[in-house]
């Protein structure tokens, strides 16, 4: 109970206190009508608020009163010998698990018996016994000493439940209770630990009425919510619903002193930025760099495969991809050998985290693209940027014809019109596949492409000759060559098959008869001029072209059963044979290693 002369100061204050609010919620409510809906305000912290009508915040009022701890307010003053215990004071209550609030770790807070709970461990900090609330936040607590010269404790921290003026009635009690598993589930993060205060049976100073309210305060998520129970009728039209941080400096207002605002089964749940309404978010972000510079087959190099969140929530169950093209090979990483088997099993990544991993790799043959990725188990709406990509510049791919020549091939031919580098029309540039070779004829008609295909799937030593550098300046005496001759070399062991599309772009048609130059029998001798019978003329994606089917050891290949395919050949036609032409650097180069290959070889089989 209050002395008359308290009453009287407090009646003063009170009036004084209404008219400043009434200025206060003129202009609080031309801030309000800014926004349509108290749901999803947001303050410059990040956290933000919903109510039940939003289907983000559930109303669960689960009352403690026979099982809760009871809170004792404390007044630090008396007046006129009256300590004032019930009102206008607060109550330490230390938290049984870890909570933060604006960031800030609370081990301990301050529950007011005004309705409000502020970040402060002690009642030298805050005394819990302001009762004037708020028409808009964020504010500097302030209110007027019941005494002269009493000292008042105030911090700005505080979460408002339901901040008024309020008094105890017969049967008001206060209450917390730590849940292991809350019994009112997180709108947040679901199933986590939670600590409930509670105001049972308090009434508001003019008012005849009592009513009850919580807080749930959740020890995961932070989330933090109040719920009004039944009793007050003018549902919260003294009262401030909000939060605001330590300096006063960002806050959140759900509502205050407005009649009607907060009945009987609201709940207002206020969501901090890392946990947000619906359950945590992601935003999983993989980014992947290479080498500059072009590989050679045979090169080491590094790929760095980054992983960053950029969204609010921590991301837990993250696991880092990694897809190496056919030709290159896994060699080491600076993560321990965690990518040995192309995953990174990382865990948990924080909010605006990153972490990336070194991969040594080998260049064996071909090109192609690396692709790094990232996934995790919380929701993530962009999956756009969950994976990046790395492409493999090659200065040769492998099958002995320079990247730089594939991709000059211009396309334009072929059915669909083929793209340019892309000589056999399959969507992938030949630059970077070691099955599949394009270069320019050596008879200047146009250009010519090699692919491999079945279990044999390397081409090597790619080339294209004259009839006159096919037959070492012996001339086919019968046939001409319009668009010259191929040769190349295929590692392809008995009893693998090996199957050769060669299409010639720029031709119409090409002729029936296939000609090489070579031995007759496999590593035999001499080499002649003559019809290779295991080729068939057609027609591929529109394109004229010949299709041979070789095998190590058989016709067709230069050299005896050694587990590699050597051969030349191409179309020809009745003629007299050509001059001798020149032959570009790079191609004579390859075919003055064939010729001294199947030379060595001959001498060594006659000398054995």
């Amino acid at each position: 109970m209050l002395t008359l002369d308290a009453v009287r100061s407090r009646s003063w204050l009170m009036a004084v206190l209404s008219a400043t609010a009434v200025a206060l919620m003129v202009a609080a409510t031309t801030r309000a009508q800014r926004s349509n809906s108290r749901n999803g305000r947001r303050d410059a912290f990040g956290y933000t608020v919903f109510d039940q009508s939003s289907g983000a915040c559930s109303f669960q009022f689960t009352d403690i009163r026979s099982t809760g701890s009871p809170v004792t307010f404390q007044a630090p003053y008396a007046l006129s010998g009256d300590p004032a215990a019930d009102d206008d004071g607060g109550a330490v209550v230390a938290l049984a698990s870890p909570f933060e609030f604006y960031a800030r770790p609370v081990p301990a807070l301050v529950m007011s018996s005004n309705g409000y709970c502020a970040a402060a461990g002690a009642l030298n900090l805050e005394d819990g016994r302001d009762f004037s609330n708020d028409a808009w936040l964020p504010a500097v607590p302030g209110y007027v000493p019941f005494a002269s010269g009493s000292a008042t404790y105030s911090v700005p921290g505080r979460f408002m439940a339901y901040h008024g003026d309020l008094l105890a009635r017969t049967g008001s009690a206060a209450h917390s209770q730590y849940f292991a598993t809350c019994p009112r589930a997180s709108d947040a993060f679901g199933s986590e630990p939670c600590t409930i205060l509670q105001w049972s049976n308090w009434g508001l100073a003019g008012s005849s009425d009592t009513f009850s309210f919580q807080v749930v305060l959740y020890h995961h998520s932070f989330e933090t919510v109040t719920q009004i129970g039944p009793g007050d009728s003018s549902g919260g039209a003294h009262a401030t619903i909000g939060m605001q941080d330590f300096e006063a400096r960002s806050g959140l207002l759900y509502a205050a002193n407005t009649g009607g605002a907060v009945p009987a089964g609201t709940a207002v749940c206020f969501f901090e930025p890392r946990f947000p309404a619906g359950g945590p978010v992601t935003d999983l972000q993989a980014d992947i760099t290479g080498p500059a510079a072009a590989l050679a087959p045979g090169d080491l190099f590094t790929v760095t495969l980054g992983a960053t969140n950029a969204g609010p929530s921590p991301a837990t169950g993250v696991v880092l991809n990694l897809a190496l093209p056919s030709g290159v090979s896994y060699q080491s990483d600076t993560c321990g050998g965690a990518f040995a088997s192309g995953s990174y099993p990382l865990g948990a990544l924080s909010p605006q985290a990153r972490v990336e991993c070194g991969i040594n790799a080998r260049l064996n043959a071909g090109a192609g693209d690396i692709v790094g990725s990232v996934a995790g188990s919380e929701t993530d709406p962009n999956h756009l940027n969950n994976s990046a990509t790395f492409a493999l510049t090659v200065t040769d791919d492998g099958d002995g014809v320079p990247s730089s020549v594939e991709d000059a091939y211009p396309g334009g031919d072929g059915s669909p019109p083929f793209a340019p580098g892309d000589g056999n029309g399959d969507g992938i540039p030949d630059s970077q596949q070691a099955n599949v070779a394009t270069l320019p004829m050596a008879t200047g008609n146009g250009w010519i492409t090699v692919e491999l295909s079945g279990p044999c799937t390397t081409l090597q030593s790619v080339l294209a000759v004259t009839e006159a550098v096919a037959g070492g300046g012996q001339l086919d005496p019968a046939f001409v060559y319009p668009y010259g001759l191929v040769g190349f070399r295929i590692p392809c062991a008995q009893p693998n098959t090996a199957v050769v599309h060669i299409y010639y772009h720029g031709a119409t048609s090409v002729p029936q008869t296939y000609r090489k130059f070579g031995p007759l029998t496999p590593g035999g001798s001499p080499a002649l001029w003559y019809t290779f019978g295991g080729a068939v003329v057609g027609t591929t994606r529109g394109v004229p072209t010949t299709t041979l089917s070789l095998g190590d050891g058989l016709q067709g290949d230069d050299t005896a059963v050694d587990g590699v395919i050597v051969d030349q050949g191409g179309p020809g036609q009745p003629g007299n044979g050509e001059g001798i032409p020149s032959l570009q650097a790079w191609g004579l180069t390859l075919l003055m290693s064939l010729i001294a290959g199947a030379g060595a070889w001959l001498l060594l089989r006659r000398t054995s």
